[in-house]
């Protein structure tokens, strides 16, 4: 008896490693997003642009740490949903673990990052006398 008329496939769910797969790629990612956190708060020539310039900076530096927050936090839940997901397993369930804390501490790094860079860009709007 052949299929019938009007019947779907089922589709395949994504199963705990591949949620572990997606978690790995962000975290990969993440990377990116802190060196991009790092290098929006380098102020290679600090007070010498005007404070237009730093006022200019402030909403970008925010965007930044927003993203680069927000990369790591998305990384730690889906390889943290990973470690929970059935069948469970041990490797998965430690890699997923070791996934999790590495996103966290950079989630934790970028926020330091950000927050500086933003309240360097803030006084320097505020106390700068740069020509440029």
């Amino acid at each position: 008896m052949g299929p019938q008329i009007g019947q779907r496939p089922r589709r395949s769910r994504v199963t705990g490693g591949g949620w572990l797969g997606i978690g790995f790629g962000l975290m990969v990612l993440t990377v990116f997003t802190t060196a991009w956190a790092l290098w929006a708060g380098f102020d290679l020539a600090a007070g010498q642009h005007s404070a237009a310039y730093y006022r200019k900076q402030i909403p970008l530096r925010q965007t930044v740490l927003a993203v680069s927050v927000i990369v790591p936090e998305l990384a730690a839940l889906v390889a943290g949903y990973s470690v929970f997901a059935r069948p469970r397993n041990i490797p998965r369930g430690v890699a997923g673990s070791v996934v999790v804390v590495i996103c966290l501490a950079a989630a934790v790094l970028c926020w330091i990052l950000g927050t500086e860079a933003i309240r360097r860009a803030t006084y320097w709007a505020e106390h700068s006398t740069g020509q440029w």
